[in-house]
């Protein structure tokens, strides 16, 4: 262990994990939810699926911080490549992103693209 680490630090790092895991899981599951409402004409509530994802972020952000912040930043990339192409911009990802992130930005921007397809549709 790192001399310099408290357990003030490591508590404070599992706080802020959960914290930011409680705000992306709550974003998947509103989007989740959105997504099987659009799709699969499914009836699942929004506040469950909401509240669901909200409680996922914030224990596998205190329970795992670390694997955590790297899924935050995953979701954030989603959602940029997602709502920067129904925008209709260009989205690019920086070079020296790892290969996860430029994938999921690739993922938002496919599945923006896919939505407008199927919009002509119904």
């Amino acid at each position: 262990m790192d001399p310099r680490t408290t357990d003030a630090d490591d508590t404070a790092f599992r706080m802020g994990a959960g914290a930011l895991g409680l705000f992306a899981g709550a974003a998947l599951g509103l989007f989740v939810s959105v997504l099987g409402y659009l799709v699969a004409e499914t009836e699942l509530s929004f506040v469950h699926a909401l509240v669901g994802g909200a409680l996922a972020g914030l224990v596998s952000g205190v329970v795992l911080p670390v694997e955590t912040m790297a899924v935050v930043e995953g979701v954030f990339h989603f959602f940029i490549g997602f709502f920067v192409t129904s925008a209709g911009e260009r989205a690019e990802s920086p070079v020296e992103s790892p290969q996860y992130l430029k994938l999921a930005c690739v993922f938002g921007v496919a599945l923006a693209v896919a939505f407008f397809i199927l919009s002509f549709f119904y």
